[in-house]
């Protein structure tokens, strides 16, 4: 089975019934990057992420059990306000519902549907990039979208503004996004020839010395005064 290609096919159809809803995680990235569906950084992929909005959800819910899926009864019915679970045709379905929380919080709100299957490029790479301890897969994922994509002004590519926005409000998304870019400069070589190395360190520092010269909120500010002090992220439950 392509899984990316049945999830774009399933996307449209949902989409075709007016429901807001956009995949994440790694295969949106397989949609979205050359790199990562047929280059180095291939790698297999097993479920699906969808995020829709709050006033949505109900009627994506349906939507699913038309298509042959069937709900996590009890899960959804104790979470259903902020994620779902569904399994089917495809296999299994982890929907957020309204916004992204892991390790950090993220608001899409208005920016769901600037792409027609995913979300945009900045906020999928946010979505990785603020994963406090990345495994392969996700550094991975980050590679391909950053090798894949330029920075933009706009949505042509990994819109700048977006991704400095939200790191320039918030210190602790900041410092967890800041670590992982650093770490990700010495990426597995063996994953990558030459050229793409230095395109993705290229495209790191690039990054960075965007969210530097971003202003920062007073809010930021004062939650740098205390630094690793206190806890800057959250805790993901594993369900």
């Amino acid at each position: 089975m392509d899984l990316p290609r049945e999830a774009a096919d399933l996307v449209t159809g949902i989409s075709d019934q007016g429901l807001p809803a956009r995949l994440l995680g790694g295969v949106a990235v397989a949609i979205r990057c050359p790199t990562a569906s047929a280059g180095p950084l291939r790698r297999s992929y097993h479920d699906l992420d969808l995020m829709v909005t709050s006033r949505a959800a109900y009627r994506l819910g349906q939507a699913l059990e038309a298509a042959g899926y069937r709900g996590e009864e009890r899960f959804n019915a104790l979470h259903g306000r902020s994620r779902m679970m569904f399994s089917g045709p495809l296999g299994h379905i982890d929907v957020l519902v309204g916004q992204f929380v892991m390790c950090h919080r993220l608001e899409v709100g208005a920016r769901l549907t600037i792409d027609a299957l995913t979300l945009s490029l900045a906020d999928l790479l946010l979505t990785k990039l603020q994963i406090a301890q990345l495994n392969a897969k996700d550094a991975s994922d980050i590679a391909a979208i950053l090798l894949d994509h330029r920075l933009a002004g706009d949505e042509s590519g990994i819109n700048r503004d977006r991704v400095t926005g939200v790191l320039g409000g918030d210190w602790g998304w900041w410092r967890t996004v800041t670590g992982n870019l650093e770490w990700l400069s010495s990426f597995p070589p063996e994953l990558l020839d030459g050229p793409a190395r230095t395109t993705l360190g290229e495209r790191i520092r690039e990054l960075r010395a965007a969210i530097d010269a971003r202003p920062k909120s007073v809010k930021w500010k004062v939650r740098a005064s205390f630094g690793e002090r206190m806890p800057w992220r959250l805790e993901p439950e594993e369900v």
